[in-house]
């Protein structure tokens, strides 16, 4: 084995492609040893589970009315911000890797009217093992409130490619009428998901 000592590498003649090694050769950094990328650069041909290449973040543009007392699917029309990886459609969120992901819903969930909101909840539902959710829930009891903000989130936890993941949401509302999630460019109702590793 031979050891080359040099302070710089330039390219023979003008700029371009400088290759270390070929196919095959395992190209090592010594532990202790530091790679500083320094000015702008692109990496290419670098395994994808070091970058999250799969990202989605979608918000209610506007408020969304729901039926009293009853579990409903949010999302399903709204405004999607992005989506790295084109694996979130129309509400639902698909994994394409199995890997370690997170995921956080905020909502402002609204009964329109003082004294009015008895019970709310959201969750994230996912489809691995039969069906897992995790949710949030506000109860008032007697002491009844109008608007209330929940957070939910999975945690960095690991699914399996294929599974589903979607976001529901549930007011029960004092006077029995329709109530609603507010929503706004802001925003005020969202979720978001990327993969970790």
């Amino acid at each position: 084995m031979s050891t080359l000592k040099v302070d710089t590498i330039l390219k023979r003649t003008g700029t371009g492609t400088i290759t270390v090694g070929q196919s095959g050769d395992t190209i090592s950094i010594p532990s202790g040893a530091t790679l500083n990328s320094a000015g702008t650069n692109t990496l290419s041909g670098i395994a994808s589970e070091y970058f999250s290449t799969t990202a989605f973040m979608d918000n209610l543009a506007s408020a969304t009315t729901v039926s009293n007392n009853t579990l409903t699917q949010l999302f399903t029309s709204s405004t999607e911000r992005f989506d790295l990886g084109s694996n979130y459609s129309s509400g639902t969120y698909t994994i394409p890797t199995t890997g370690y992901y997170v995921f956080y819903f905020f909502a402002c969930l609204n009964s329109e009217a003082n004294s009015n909101l008895r019970d709310s909840q959201i969750l994230i539902r996912c489809s691995k093992d039969s069906g897992t959710d995790y949710q949030a829930i506000g109860n008032f009891n007697s002491n009844n409130s109008r608007r209330i903000l929940l957070s939910c989130s999975t945690g960095c936890d690991n699914f399996t490619a294929g599974d589903t993941l979607k976001a529901f949401g549930y007011i029960n509302s004092g006077d029995g009428s329709t109530s609603l999630f507010d929503g706004s460019q802001d925003p005020l109702t969202w979720w978001y998901g990327y993969r970790v590793h």
